[in-house]
C-alpha cells in the first residue's frame, strides 16, 4: 500500500502541482471507499446486500451501525487490494 508522500511523489512526477494533490488524493481515496463498500455489500447474503443497495448513503451508515455484530468484516487486505487497484488504474490513466 503506498503512503501519502509516494502518491504525492507520483502525482508530482505526473505533473500535479502542489495545490492540486490534496484534491486528487480526496478524489481517488472517495473511489476507493465507493468501490470498498460496494464490495462489502456484494459478499453480504443475497437478501441483505438487494436491501442495502436500495438504501441512501445515510440510512446504509445506519444499518450498517445498528447491525454490525451481523455483519461480516471487511477485511483489511481486501481494502488494500482495492486501494492498491484504483490507484494503479489513476495512475494508468494519466499516462
Amino acid at each position: 500500500m503506498m503512503t501519502k508522500e509516494e502518491i504525492s511523489q507520483k502525482l508530482r512526477g505526473a505533473g500535479l502541482k502542489d495545490e492540486e494533490i490534496e484534491g486528487a488524493i480526496a478524489d481517488v481515496m472517495h473511489i476507493v471507499l465507493g468501490k470498498a463498500l460496494g464490495s462489502f455489500i456484494e459478499s453480504l447474503p443475497e437478501s441483505t446486500s438487494e436491501k442495502m443497495k436500495g438504501l441512501s448513503a445515510e440510512d446504509l451508515i445506519k444499518h450498517i451501525q445498528d447491525h454490525k455484530t451481523e455483519l461480516p468484516e471487511l477485511s483489511a487486505k481486501e481494502f488494500e487490494r482495492i486501494y492498491d487497484e484504483t490507484w494503479d488504474e489513476y495512475f494508468q490513466a494519466m499516462a
